[in-house]
């Protein structure tokens, strides 16, 4: 982020926004995976489990993989929009 260099607040706003859908979307799409194939599970010495993968990490190696072809990333995008449904007209007073 400091690599930019931007100095305006509404660009910065901005790209935090698209950071956090990112990261919504990566998340989303991650536990829907997990819905059909669950994830493998590390044992440790004192019986605890971990998932192998994060799933934040699990989400975005998906999709990278459905961003390569348009096809993929047009179902990525009707994913998320059957997932998300805003229930309350979006407040603007914290948009601007």
């Amino acid at each position: 982020m400091e690599d930019l260099r931007i100095k305006d607040l509404n660009k910065i706003r901005l790209i935090f926004a698209m950071l956090t859908l990112a990261y919504i979307f990566a998340i989303l799409t991650a536990l829907n995976e997990r819905k059909n194939k669950p994830m493998k599970q590390n044992k440790y010495a004192d019986q605890r489990y971990f998932d192998m993968e994060s799933v934040f990490r699990q989400g975005q190696s998906l999709c990278k993989q459905r961003f390569i072809s348009l096809k993929g990333f047009l179902c990525l995008v009707l994913f998320l929009e059957n997932s998300i449904y805003c229930y309350q007209p979006i407040n603007l007073i914290f948009v601007h």
